[in-house]
C-alpha cells in the first residue's frame, strides 16, 4: 500500500486487484493484473503510481486509471518499487537487481546485490536512494551509480527502508530491531519490538515514522512508542504521508489508518480581573473561561489561593495570579494568562478629638494633620504619629485621652483605628478695674470716650462759667484722676458753659 496524502491511497492485492481510498472509504477491488500476484506500489502523487508483481511486470496509474501490465523483467520476481516522483522510479527483483523508470520507460535490470537478498528500496530524489536486504545489508544510489553493500544489521532479515530525506533512512527487520541512517554512516540496530516481528516501515520526515508487523510502533524522532496490537492478523504495509495519517494492511486484506486530530488553539478569556493592590490579609476572586473547559488557578509571591479566591499573605512584594487550561482532545493548551496585584499594607484612620472650656490647635509630625481644620489622617499600619498639641493665649493645655496619655507630645503607633483627644481648660482672669483718667481741658465727647475706655463710666455732668477753661471742655473730675475703683465706677464731670 502507498499513500501520497491522507485523502489519496492505493493497495494492491495477489490477486492483481487494485484499490483506492479517499480519506473516508476505501473502493471495491478492481483487477488490473490479470492473475498476476502484484507485491508493490508506489504512489508519489495523487495523479501517478507504480506497482509491480511476482511475473516481472509493472503498471502505473494516472489518478484515474491503470495501464496495462508491461513485463519490464522477464519472469523474475520483483518485490519492492519506489518512485519519488512520475518520471523517477526504482524497482528491485530477486536476484539482486535494479531497475528505473523515467516517466515513459523502464530500463534494463541492473546487478547491485551478488547476495540475491534485497527486499525493499526507497527513493526520495534521482539522486537518492536506499535498498536493504535479507541479509542485513544495505546499499545506496546517488543518481549514477550504486554503492557496494554494507552490512548494517548483522545477519537479521531486514524487510523495509523509509527514506524522507537523504540525511535521514529508517530500516527495520524480522527480529524487532530498527537502524537509521544519518546522512553519511549507519547506526547500530536497536530493539523496538522484540515480540515481534517487524514487515514494514513508512517515514514522513526524520520526527515521525511507523512500524507495523504483529504490532504497530510509532518514532518521535528520539524514542519509539510501546508497541501496540491494533489487529489480531499481522500488518504487511504501512505508508505515512504525514505525521497525523497512516494506513497499514494485512495478510487478509484488512486496512486500519492511523489518525492524529488537529486540535485547535484556544484563549483564556478573564471574566473577573485581579485588583492592581490588595491589603495584607484581605481576599479577592478571579474567574475565567476556556474553550476546553474549567481554568486552573495558582499563585506565587504575596498571596496564596485555593481555586479562584486568593489571599493576601504579605503587605510587601507582589502577588501573582497564573490562569491556565491544559486543553482536551480538541483543543491545545491555552497560552497562560498572569495578573500582577501590588501588595500594601492596612490603612487606618487617625481622629483628633478635642474636649475642655478651652482652644487649641494638635499638629502631627505626618499626614498633615493640623486640627484645627484637618482632624483625621489615614495612615499605614506601623507607622509612628508624634501629636503636638498647643493652647491658644487664652487657653492652658490639660492633658490627652484616648489613644494617647500624660500632657507632652504623644507618639501614636497604628495599628488600628484610633482617635486621641486633647483637653484644653480656659484661662480665667480677674475682672478689670477702673482707672480714672485724666480728662481736664478735655472736650466733653473726647473724656467720655477715655473714660469707657479705662473701664469707668461717665456719671454726673455739671456746666459752670469758667474764665479759664474754654466752653464744653472739662473743668473739674470727681473722682480725681489715677483713683483705682470697681470697673463700671462713676465718674463726674463739670462742663464749662463759657465766661457768663
Amino acid at each position: 500500500m502507498s499513500c501520497s496524502s491522507a485523502s489519496v491511497c492505493a493497495a494492491v492485492d495477489f490477486s492483481g486487484r487494485a484499490l483506492t481510498f479517499n480519506g473516508s472509504s476505501w473502493s471495491a477491488p478492481v483487477g488490473i493484473d490479470g492473475t498476476n500476484r502484484l507485491v508493490a506500489v508506489s504512489c508519489p502523487s495523487v495523479s501517478f503510481c507504480a506497482a509491480v508483481d511476482e511475473s516481472g511486470n509493472a503498471l502505473t496509474y494516472n489518478g484515474s486509471s491503470w495501464s496495462a501490465p508491461t513485463s519490464i523483467d522477464g519472469a523474475s520476481f520483483l518485490l519492492s518499487v519506489s518512485c519519488s516522483s512520475a518520471s523517477f522510479c526504482v524497482a528491485l527483483d530477486d536476484s539482486g537487481r535494479a531497475l528505473t523508470y523515467n516517466g515513459s520507460a523502464w530500463s534494463l535490470p541492473v546487478a547491485i546485490d551478488g547476495t540475491y537478498g534485497l527486499t525493499s528500496v526507497s527513493c526520495l530524489s534521482p539522486s537518492f536512494c536506499a535498498a536493504v536486504g535479507s541479509s542485513g545489508n544495505a546499499v545506496m544510489f546517488n543518481g549514477s551509480v550504486w554503492s557496494s553493500l554494507g552490512s548494517i544489521d548483522g545477519t537479521n532479515v531486514l524487510t523495509s527502508i523509509s527514506c524522507p530525506s537523504s540525511s535521514f533512512c529508517l530500516a527495520v527487520d524480522f527480529s524487532g530491531n530498527a537502524v537509521t541512517f544519518n546522512g553519511s554512516s549507519w547506526n547500530a540496530p536497536s530493539s523496538i519490538d522484540p515480540f515481534g516481528f517487524l514487515r514494514s516501515v513508512s517515514c514522513a520526515s526524520a520526527s515521525f515514522c511507523a512500524a507495523v508487523g504483529d504490532n504497530a510502533i510509532t518514532y518521535n524522532g528520539s524514542s519509539w512508542s510501546t508497541p501496540v496490537d491494533i489487529d489480531p492478523t499481522p500488518l504487511i504495509s504501512v505508508s505515512c504521508p504525514s505525521s497525523s495519517f497512516c494506513a497499514a494492511t494485512d495478510f487478509e486484506g484488512n486496512a486500519v489508518t492511523y489518525t492524529v486530530r488537529t486540535k485547535a488553539d484556544q484563549t483564556i478569556s478573564v471574566t473577573t480581573h485581579a485588583p492592581a493592590s490588595a491589603v495584607s490579609g484581605t481576599s479577592f476572586t478571579v474567574a475565567a473561561t476556556a474553550p476546553a473547559g474549567a481554568v486552573v488557578y495558582s499563585s506565587s509571591g504575596a498571596c496564596s489561593n485555593v481555586g479562584g479566591s486568593f489571599t493576601m499573605t504579605s503587605g510587601t512584594g507582589t502577588c501573582t495570579v497564573n490562569y491556565d487550561q491544559p486543553g482536551n482532545d480538541n483543543y491545545n493548551a491555552a497560552p497562560q494568562v498572569v495578573e500582577s496585584v501590588k501588595a500594601a499594607v492596612p490603612k487606618f484612620t487617625l481622629t483628633i478629638a478635642k474636649s475642655g472650656t478651652g482652644s487649641g490647635t494638635v499638629t502631627s509630625s505626618a499626614g498633615g494633620i493640623s486640627c484645627g481644620t484637618t482632624c483625621a489622617a489615614a495612615f499605614d499600619s506601623g507607622t509612628s504619629v508624634t501629636l503636638t498639641a498647643t493652647p491658644d493665649g487664652n487657653s492652658t493645655f490639660a492633658g490627652w485621652s484616648g489613644a494617647c496619655t500624660g500632657s507632652g507630645s504623644c507618639t501614636v503607633t497604628i495599628d488600628a483605628a484610633k482617635t486621641a483627644t486633647a483637653a484644653f481648660n480656659q484661662v480665667l482672669r480677674p475682672p478689670a478695674r477702673c482707672v480714672v483718667p485724666n480728662v481736664k481741658g478735655k472736650p466733653l465727647p473726647t473724656a467720655k470716650r477715655r473714660i469707657v475706655a479705662a473701664h469707668c463710666r461717665t456719671g454726673k455732668v455739671t456746666k459752670a462759667a469758667s474764665k479759664t477753661v474754654r466752653k464744653g471742655r472739662v473743668i473739674s473730675q470727681r473722682p480725681k484722676a489715677g483713683k483705682r475703683l470697681a470697673r463700671g465706677s462713676k465718674v463726674n464731670l463739670v462742663v464749662s458753659r463759657g465766661k457768663s
